[in-house]
C-alpha cells in the first residue's frame, strides 16, 4: 500500500503510536522518513512532540530538522529517545564492469566511484559537519537580564568581534513573526559552535535550558563538541546539570585569568570542530 502512496509523493509518515518501530522499518523501504516509537509514549508528550514536529514543518524547516525540535521537547518528561526516525534505504547500483578497451570514469564523490547501500540509522553513516556549511562561527546563548546583557554586549560581544568571527546572538537574529523555538533552532543549527554564558540567571531561565540541550542533542547525533561553556561570574557549582558540569568551562571572573581565558576562547572558536571517536565493539 505504502508503495503505492509514494509514487504519488507521499515523502512522510508519522506513526504516533506505542511500539510501531517494527512497522517503522517496514514502511521505510518505500517511503523516505517513517516516524515511530520504540516503546510506549505518554499523552503529554505525544502531544508535544506533535506540536513541535509540526510546527517546523509548517515553518519551512525539513523533516530531520522537525524531528530533532519534536524530540528536543521531550527533553523535561524524559521520554526524548522514544521517538525515532527512519529513513528510505538508498540503493547505488553496480556499475557495468569495463570491457579490456575501456577506460574507468572516476566521479568527482568517492561515494559514487562505489557500490553501497546506505541506511542513516547507522552510527557509522554519521559524517563530519562541513565547516563551510555554517553561516556563524558562533552562536551566543544567555539570557537578556542584568548583568548578563550588559557583560554579553559590551566585553564578550567586542573581543570575539575583534578576532573577525561571524556572530549569531539569542535574540538578535530571530526572524519577526517566526515561532521563538523555531528561531533558535535555526540560529543554532546555523552556528559552527554555542557559548553558554552561564549564570544564576541562567541556570532559572527555560528557555535558555532549552537552547544548551539543544546543542547538546545536536552534537550527540553528530558526535561532535558544539557547545563552550563560560562564566564571568561566580555560581553554585552544584546547580549545573551533569551535562554542563562535565564540560571545561572557561572561567572569566578573575581578571588577569580571563585574558588568558579569552585567547583560548577565541583560539577554540576559530578552529575546527572537534570530534567524539566512534569505537566499535570487537568483544566477542
Amino acid at each position: 500500500m505504502f508503495e503505492v502512496f509514494a509514487t504519488n509523493g507521499l515523502k512522510c509518515v508519522v506513526l504516533n503510536a506505542c511500539y510501531s518501530e517494527v512497522q517503522a522499518t517496514s514502511i521505510s523501504q518505500h517511503i523516505d522518513y517513517v516516524i515511530g516509537m520504540n516503546r510506549t509514549i505518554g499523552d503529554q508528550a505525544a502531544i508535544n512532540f506533535a506540536v513541535a514536529f509540526y510546527d517546523t514543518l509548517a515553518a519551512g524547516k525539513n523533516v530531520e530538522s522537525a524531528f530533532k525540535l519534536g524530540c528536543s521537547q521531550l527533553i523535561g518528561l524524559k521520554e526524548n529517545q522514544t521517538p525515532l526516525i527512519k529513513k528510505r534505504p538508498i540503493i547505488v547500483p553496480m556499475q557495468p564492469s569495463l570491457q579490456s578497451n575501456e577506460t574507468p570514469i572516476f566521479k568527482h564523490s568517492l561515494a559514487e566511484n562505489a557500490p553501497v547501500v546506505s541506511s542513516q540509522d547507522s552510527r557509522n553513516d554519521i559524517l563530519p559537519v562541513e565547516e563551510n556549511d555554517f553561516r556563524y562561527d558562533v552562536y551566543i546563548s544567555y539570557v537578556d537580564k542584568e548583568p548578563d546583557t550588559t557583560w554579553v554586549w559590551d566585553t564578550l560581544l567586542p573581543r570575539l568581534e575583534q578576532a573577525g568571527l561571524d556572530i549569531a546572538i539569542s535574540g538578535d537574529v530571530e526572524i519577526p513573526g517566526v515561532a521563538r523555538v523555531i528561531n533558535i533552532e535555526q540560529g543554532i543549527n546555523e552556528s559552527k559552535r554555542t557559548i553558554v554564558v552561564l549564570s544564576e540567571a541562567y541556570l532559572a531561565d527555560n528557555m535558555a535550558e532549552f537552547e544548551n540541550v539543544l546543542v547538546q542533542t545536536m552534537g550527540i547525533q553528530e558526535r561532535s563538541y558544539r557547545l563552550l561553556p563560560v562564566k564571568f561570574a561566580p555560581i553554585d557549582q552544584n546547580r549545573l546539570p551533569t551535562r554542563l558540569s562535565m564540560l571545561t568551562t572557561l572561567d572569566l571572573v578573575h581578571p588577569r585569568r580571563a585574558e588568558r581565558e579569552f585567547v583560548r576562547l577565541v583560539t577554540a572558536l576559530q578552529g575546527p570542530l572537534q570530534y567524539q571517536s566512534f569505537k566499535p565493539n570487537t568483544r566477542e
